[in-house]
């Protein structure tokens, strides 16, 4: 039981430690909204129209094939790295 205590400790100052850090950013962070401020930024240039768009449903697919392929690299990197040949 000891030991959750332990680990009950320890999730709770983590916390404290976030909360803290947020009060105190609000606390301290000057407000000074304004127009020009809460306007979306488009490189410089100001928006035109809505951004919500529908996409074509193959851009999906891509970005998930992509995906799928970038994660097959990261995994067989280190693969490679272990199993060089020493030449």
């Amino acid at each position: 039981m000891q030991e959750y205590a332990k680990i009950l400790l320890f999730v709770a100052g983590g916390l404290i430690f976030i909360l803290g850090g947020m009060v105190t950013s609000r606390l301290l962070a000057p407000r000074r909204p304004n127009a020009e401020k809460n306007s979306s930024y488009e490189c410089g240039e100001e928006p035109v129209g809505t951004a919500w768009h529908q996409f074509n449903v193959r851009y999906y697919g891509m970005a998930l094939i992509f995906l799928i392929f970038d994660v097959e690299v990261l995994l067989l990197f280190p693969w490679a790295t272990v199993y060089e040949t020493k030449a």
